[in-house]
């Protein structure tokens, strides 16, 4: 944002935001000299390109391109609530992948359990019983972290609070890729295709473990925080 007498002028750009293309307004976040403010913009005034994520779901990129409204409609101030509005829409995000994970597990035992090879079913193999159990792990693993994000949410400690969330970020992405993987080899090729549920889990788990910001940035925000 920029400050132009009594007015802001707002440029930049959104690339997924869920059903954008529904929506009358926007709440948008700017930077202005260092600190951010909040402000409700008419979808009107900005430029919105419809697209699909991978999992499915309609969302759009959402273009503001010189956008002015009066700075007393502004809220500025807030970073502190940003930061736990942030924190607490991530938390939905990791209760929502531990779910995923768990159901994901939950199809690939029941499937290994049926499937067949060489006159018994798969999941009498021991490299096979290897990896349900690696997957079990990682299931109890992204739950617990869940949990300990949850309580985080409680402290007052702003620092120690991002420091659990983003740590449970990366825990729980690192055991969503790893379900996933497992998941998708132990079902083969239907393990991606749209036949089955696991499919769609696996496209799901995709875009969860991008949405709030990536792994990469949330270990960067935990080593900022400790």
């Amino acid at each position: 944002a920029r400050r132009e007498g009594d007015r802001l002028v707002l440029s930049g750009t959104s690339p997924a935001v869920i059903g954008a293309a529904a929506a009358d307004a926007f709440w948008v976040v700017a930077e202005l000299d260092g600190s951010r403010l909040l402000a409700r913009v008419a979808a009107a005034d900005v430029a919105v390109t419809p697209c699909r994520l991978v999992d499915g779901q309609a969302a759009a990129q959402v273009f503001l391109d010189d956008v002015t409204l009066p700075a007393a409609e502004a809220i500025s101030g807030c970073d502190a609530a940003l930061e736990f509005g942030a924190d607490l829409a991530l938390l939905g995000v990791l209760a929502e992948t531990s779910g995923v994970i768990d159901a994901l597990h939950t199809a690939t035992l029941d499937y290994v359990q049926m499937r067949e090879q060489f006159g018994r079913p798969i999941g009498k193999f021991q490299v096979v019983q290897h990896k349900m159990a690696d997957m079990f792990i990682a299931c109890e693993e992204a739950r617990s972290m869940v949990l300990l994000a949850a309580e985080a949410m409680e402290s007052e400690d702003a620092a120690f609070r991002a420091r659990l969330v983003s740590a449970a970020r990366v825990k729980i992405s690192d055991a969503a890729r790893a379900v996933l993987r497992d998941a998708v080899q132990l079902h083969g090729g239907m393990g991606v295709s749209d036949e089955l549920a696991v499919g769609h889990m696996v496209k799901r788990l995709l875009v969860l473990t991008q949405t709030g910001g990536s792994r990469a940035a949330h270990l960067k925000r935990f080593a900022k925080a400790a």
